[in-house]
């Protein structure tokens, strides 16, 4: 069904109604700034990898391993040294997830040994990488703008030595099937250019975690945008009257 004209994602929210909502929103929800993918099982090779420009830009990539794509990848172009911060997570509630995620990082300057990774590296890189596995105990991630839940499995900080194209392959180390997120990056950036794919960006990460629905904070916040919108309409008949 379509939306009403000037609504967004067929919600039946104006632009001006989503606007308000994101500056309530803004003030307390940094996860909000995190830029979304939804690669799925797309990315089954180098070449279909999911491609960023900027490392230092945070972002979360959602895949999902299947028997017949293992492996998924993305790739960053990095223009300089600089650090690059590395999340592994599983949704909590869909009733097949990764048991043990990990990832294999290749690029300029990385030479590590990968132990127990069978994953060729992409053409024009060295035999070398840099792992990244789940490590300690799981920590409980709660997304309050999507209303859900995932568990942080692993977390790095890697060190990119040089400019180039780094690759990064995302995989289960036991080959189970299931889903995953990888997060990328830190500085959080969000413009009101994106305002039309919010309520698609919330739509998707709740289906990719087996939600229906919307969050609850949608509703809360529709009820009060729709009395200050019947206060304002008030407010200009007296005024004009």
């Amino acid at each position: 069904m379509q939306g009403q004209p000037g609504a967004v994602g067929g919600t039946g929210f104006s632009g001006a109604a989503v606007a308000a909502v994101l500056l309530v929103l803004g003030a307390s929800s940094p996860a909000l700034a995190n830029r979304p993918s939804f690669a799925g099982s797309g990315a089954p090779s180098p070449g279909a990898a999911v491609r960023f420009s900027d490392p230092s830009v945070s972002r979360v990539i959602y895949y999902e391993l299947t028997a017949d794509a293992p492996v998924q990848w993305f790739a960053v172009e990095s223009d300089r040294p600089q650090e690059l911060r590395v999340q592994l997570g599983v949704p909590v509630g869909p009733s097949q997830v990764a048991g043990e995620p990990a990832l294999a990082l290749f690029g300029p300057g990385l030479d590590g040994r990968l132990e127990g990774v069978a994953i060729e590296p992409p053409p024009g890189t060295s035999r070398g990488g840099l792992a990244v596995s789940a490590n300690g105990q799981p920590e409980e991630f709660y997304e309050p703008v999507t209303g859900t839940r995932s568990l942080i499995v692993g977390e790095a900080r890697v060190q990119l030595p040089s400019a180039g194209t780094y690759y990064g392959a995302v995989f289960d180390v036991r080959g189970q099937e299931g889903k995953l997120w990888v997060a990328l990056g830190e500085r959080e950036v969000f413009t009101w250019r994106d305002l039309p794919r919010l309520f698609q960006w919330i739509r998707k990460a709740r289906a990719f975690h087996e939600l229906s629905g919307w969050p609850r904070w949608m509703g809360v916040a529709g009820g009060g945008i729709l009395a200050l919108a019947v206060t304002a309409a008030v407010l200009v008949r007296r005024l004009a009257g």
